[in-house]
């Protein structure tokens, strides 16, 4: 896998993603990458720090969202795209990670201590 662009944060789809759907943000600053989840009252925000039943996808597109007109972008996860994620500031990542897999349901929560390059949302 090789990236053309330096990625500061965010999820980006390394292969074809599925077709984007749209849900009315939360009144909240969602950024494209950001991992999405319902809060419960039916709209998306991005303030969620686990991965869990409630996630639903990766935003495709930034949006500032108000609750009632705002709708954002996102591809829904599924068992077939790979992301791009950075590494955290102060993980060290070694040559042996580079191209790392790593599922996201099992593993519920990505941390610095988990150095990998890409991961698969299954």
């Amino acid at each position: 896998m090789k990236l053309t662009r330096y990625q500061a944060n965010g999820f980006i789809p390394v292969n074809e993603p599925p077709a984007r759907r749209n849900a009315l943000a939360a009144t909240v600053t969602i950024v494209k990458g950001d991992v999405l989840q319902d809060d419960g009252s039916g709209y998306m925000t991005n303030a969620g720090t686990a991965f869990a039943a409630t996630h639903m996808g990766v935003a495709a597109a930034g949006v500032v969202g108000d609750s009632s007109t705002k709708y954002v972008e996102y591809y829904p996860l599924d068992t077939k795209t790979q992301y791009s994620v950075p590494v955290a500031a102060n993980a060290v990542i070694t040559r042996d990670a580079i191209g790392s897999i790593v599922d996201l349901r099992p593993m519920m929560i990505l941390t610095s201590a988990i150095p990998f390059q890409r991961v698969s949302a299954s």
